[in-house]
């Protein structure tokens, strides 16, 4: 075989002939990766998306499993409870709730309960917490809690008389109030145990 005659004849094209062959070779695999293109970015972005969603879906169920870790403290958190009970026991009457029963000897307990109140508040408006599963736990309970410790303000099972607090450092649970609204409440999930919101 003789294979000096087809190097020799591929070295005496002409050049413009090379560049044009290349030109057609180049053009002709830009042409299939444009064809294929749209089908390629068509599967990223199915990709992207399938992640994203699982991405929220995961968001989701953490933040309902850091709000049932929250409300759960309301019974399991023993300095809660404590407080709970010692305002429970403080202003129980045979008429109802008198907040107008505590005093500055109370403020602690008060303070304590409220805190915790605040904090998921603070876990509601920074949206790290699942607000409809709060609101169904607790709209009750912060229902009384903060017209009666709070504002000062009786309401219809429940006695208050002045602010036991200042009202400044509890303005995210406030906010929640307001915004979960004032009305008789009756959720789907009432926590027993305590005796705050009864």
């Amino acid at each position: 075989m003789d294979f000096e005659n087809p190097i020799q004849t591929f070295i005496a094209i002409d050049p413009l002939y090379l560049v044009a062959i290349a030109c057609a070779l180049i053009a002709l695999f830009t042409l299939r990766l444009a064809i294929s293109l749209p089908a390629k970015i068509a599967k990223l972005t199915k990709a992207v998306r399938n992640a994203s969603d699982h991405i929220a879906v995961a968001d989701e169920a953490r933040k309902r499993e850091a709000t049932l870790t929250a409300v759960r403290r309301f019974e399991s958190d023993p300095e809660i409870r404590n407080a709970v009970r010692h305002i429970w026991q403080k202003t129980k009457t045979p008429q109802g709730v008198d907040y107008s029963l505590l005093d500055s000897e109370d403020r602690f307990h008060v303070v304590s309960y409220l805190n915790y109140l605040d904090g998921v508040a603070c876990g509601l408006k920074q949206g790290v917490l699942d607000e409809p599963v709060a609101k169904d736990y607790l709209q009750h309970v912060i229902h009384k809690s903060v017209p009666g410790l709070i504002l000062g303000e009786s309401g219809e099972s429940w006695k208050a008389g002045k602010p036991l607090v200042d009202p400044e450092p509890f303005e995210n649970l406030i906010l929640l109030y307001k915004k979960w609204g004032i009305e008789e409440v009756h959720p789907l999930f009432k926590m027993m145990g305590h005796g705050v919101t009864r």
